[in-house]
């Protein structure tokens, strides 16, 4: 949550500076959108790689997170990603975040 609160304020930080630097109202909407869309991309490869990391949690492969792309399954996916807990212990992917170990292992 912090690189994204720190994401949003440099966005605002080089929009004022751009916007300062140009005088046609024009030439400052298309500095405000290319900046918008440049932080809407970088937030959205942030996120694929936060749900690659959950996914690792409970042992399922990478490209599953392709599944967010498909219309109506998305929200279910989405739902398991958010409401399943992680495995207990090490996986394959490194140790587990929560440092909760198995005793019948």
């Amino acid at each position: 949550m912090l690189r994204f609160i720190l994401c949003l304020l440099l966005a605002a930080v080089l929009f004022f500076f751009l916007s300062s630097m140009l005088d046609d109202k024009h030439l400052q909407y298309q500095a405000a959108l290319l900046i918008m869309m440049a932080f809407v991309l970088a937030e959205m490869i942030y996120l694929l790689v936060l749900a690659v990391r959950r996914l690792h949690d409970f042992e399922e492969r990478s490209w599953k997170v392709l599944l967010l792309f498909v219309p109506i399954w998305n929200i279910f996916w989405l739902i398991i990603l958010l409401s399943t807990d992680g495995t207990i212990g090490p996986n394959a992917y490194g140790p587990d975040p929560k440092c909760r170990y198995s005793f019948f292992e």
